[in-house]
């Protein structure tokens, strides 16, 4: 059985809980590490221990533990670790035992036999097995990263653990990365990604590892923006100097053609080719003016000839990334009026076949009535299935649910991160 040591995360404390330090001096006390203050205080104050633990959704969804908890009779963890997790109660909103033991007949088993509990399995065997119970849970092992622009940010591609959101490094500034604007795993099997920026050059990393391995292309004039691997399998980059999408072969990294030629193009910014099969990019707003298109223009996915130039009909859109959604719907984030003090980000979903507004993504204010989610860029479903957004506005990146929308959490905040573009990469062991 678990014991509150094993749902401790000590990173995951100290970063949620800034005023207590690795060795504190209280009441001529010594708090020795994280773990000690939330043994001796932290789980009477309602702390959370790590994100396998939610303090709050254990005494919402359990009354009789919150009556004990108000008669000073056990904490939350106290409970859980003595009785609730026994008892198949939920430790966390991402965790149901009912759903994860269901499709986990072994598991199941085992846990019907008093060998172990289900999040006991989870946390020592189910995580490192891939054992993703629902798609909305967070606790899956994989990185972000984050590319951070040279312009007030870090010019530098940031790693990120998925689970905590805890910064662990910078993937190596090899081949001289500069400015990086976007990341996209390669469609090799290879485990590499490659990544754009100021240099007219487009880089290849190891994913795990975050090294740089060598060039991949290099364009006069690239100044690359947003790319994607295509059907064909084949590099498509956004030329930011020249207005245009390049084709490059996706395996030599040589140039092939204008996909989308300058010109045809207000501004052209995120693109992706959809469920469909047709290219969909974002005519956006020029970052110096503010002023150029706001639709989403369609594509024939193998000619580059224009379908449809305003595909999308959206008053309210500014659009930057663009994406494909789990459900096969453009996802595009938007930052409306453009580069406006009193500007909303918002992630807008549109149908695939019709162009119709389907939903607004907000992250809603916080205890201050701040916006939460403020100038987004970069969008990308991640292993858990949802949602990661990159606020520029706030230095952060926020997750929604993959399937209702509804905003989870602000998961990194970083000193002027600036992100780009993320994606999801193994985690380093």
């Amino acid at each position: 059985m678990l014991e509150i040591i094993d749902l401790f995360d000590e990173n995951f404390y100290l970063d949620n809980n800034p005023g207590v330090a690795g060795t504190v001096s209280l009441n001529n006390d010594i708090i020795q590490s994280g773990f000690d203050h939330f043994i001796r205080f932290g789980q009477f104050e309602g702390r959370d221990p790590s994100i396998f633990f939610d303090t709050n959704f254990y005494l919402t969804n359990n009354p009789d533990v919150a009556a004990l908890v108000q008669q000073n009779s056990i904490t939350p963890i106290q409970h859980f670790i003595q009785v609730g997790q026994l008892e198949n109660r939920d430790p966390n909103p991402q965790f149901n035992t009912n759903i994860y033991l269901q499709e986990n007949i072994d598991v199941a088993d085992a846990v019907q036999q008093n060998l172990l509990t289900s999040i006991e399995h989870f946390v020592n065997f189910g995580i490192a097995e891939g054992r993703l119970f629902s798609q909305n849970f967070i606790g899956t092992i994989f990185d972000v990263v984050v590319t951070s622009a040279a312009n007030n940010g870090n010019g530098a591609a940031l790693r990120f653990d998925g689970l905590t959101g805890r910064f662990i490094g910078e993937f190596t500034n090899g081949g001289g990365l500069t400015d990086p604007r976007d990341i996209v795993r390669e469609i090799d099997g290879s485990n590499t990604v490659l990544i754009n920026g100021g240099n007219d050059d487009v880089l290849r990393f190891d994913a795990t590892t975050g090294n740089f391995i060598e060039t991949f292309t290099e364009f006069p004039e690239l100044n690359g923006g947003g790319s994607v691997f295509g059907p064909d399998n084949n590099y498509y980059v956004g030329a930011r100097s020249l207005g245009a999408i390049l084709r490059f072969n996706g395996q030599t990294g040589d140039f092939i053609d204008e996909f989308i030629p300058s010109e045809l193009v207000d501004f052209p910014r995120g693109f992706v080719f959809g469920s469909d099969g047709n290219f969909y990019l974002g005519n956006g707003a020029d970052p110096t003016t503010g002023g150029g298109g706001g639709t989403i223009i369609q594509y024939d996915g193998l000619t580059g000839e224009v379908l449809n130039p305003s595909f999308v009909n959206d008053p309210q859109l500014s659009p930057l990334d663009v994406i494909s959604g789990l459900d096969g719907n453009i996802y595009v984030s938007s930052e409306f009026p453009f580069g406006q003090d009193d500007s909303v980000g918002t992630v807008r979903v549109y149908d695939i076949n019709t162009g119709a507004l389907l939903d607004v993504l907000d992250a809603g204010v916080d205890a201050e009535g701040v916006p939460i989610f403020d100038a987004p860029r970069g969008l990308g479903f991640g292993p858990d299935g949802n949602l990661y957004a990159s606020s520029t506005g706030t230095g952060s990146v926020v997750r929604f649910d993959g399937t209702t929308g509804d905003f989870i959490d602000v998961l990194i905040e970083f000193p002027q991160l600036n992100g780009q573009a993320l994606n999801f990469v193994p985690a380093e062991n």
